[in-house]
Formats: C-alpha cells, sequence, structure tokens
C-alpha cells in the first residue's frame, strides 16, 4: 500500500490501514481483493466522511492504476511494519480491474 505524502496524521493512516487490511499484511490470506475492497467500502466510506476526506472512486481508481501498472516485481511494497514484499503484479492488475 502506498501513502501519499500528504497523510500527516499517524492515527489516521494507522485507522484506515487496519480497515484496509483488517490488521493482516497485503495480500494475506484467501481473500481476493476486489472482494475485500468491495466488504470494506462502508468502513472507508464513513473514515472519510467523519474526516472530510474526498471522495471520488473513479477518479481514485484511475489514479491507483497510473501509480501501480508500470511498477515491476523488483518494487518493494509496504506490507506491516518494517516488513516489505515483492510487487504482486497479477494481484495489483486483479485488485483494480474495471
Amino acid at each position: 500500500m502506498l501513502l501519499g505524502r500528504r497523510c500527516h496524521d499517524d492515527s489516521l493512516r494507522t485507522a484506515a490501514i487496519n480497515v484496509c487490511t483488517k490488521g493482516r499484511p497485503v495480500g494475506a490470506g484467501s481473500d481476493h481483493p476486489a472482494a475485500r475492497n468491495r466488504s470494506i467500502a462502508n468502513d472507508l466510506s464513513t473514515i472519510a466522511a467523519a474526516n472530510r476526506w474526498e471522495s471520488a472512486p473513479a477518479s481514485t481508481v484511475g489514479v491507483a492504476r497510473a501509480l501501480y501498472f508500470v511498477l515491476d516485481s523488483a518494487n518493494l511494497l509496504w506490507a506491516a511494519p518494517n516488513s516489505f514484499v515483492p510487487t504482486d503484479l497479477l494481484t495489483i492488475r486483479a485488485a483494480l480491474a474495471a
């Protein structure tokens, strides 16, 4: 999971990461990423509304595709505190599929 430089509040960042990953490293378990994203959509919407974050799902997915689709397997992504894993291109493409 890549986080932008504008996310300075560690408590909000940690809450968002924990909601997104349900406390597990990104890609852990057998949950399909797209299904997991749909299952937590309401939680993320609640967090966004409570913090007055802009919500534009189509634009957000477009930005995520632009950022992640140029990565290759040599890039490391954050999985958990002090843990980085190689980019899993198939999982990323499946998670960001239309």
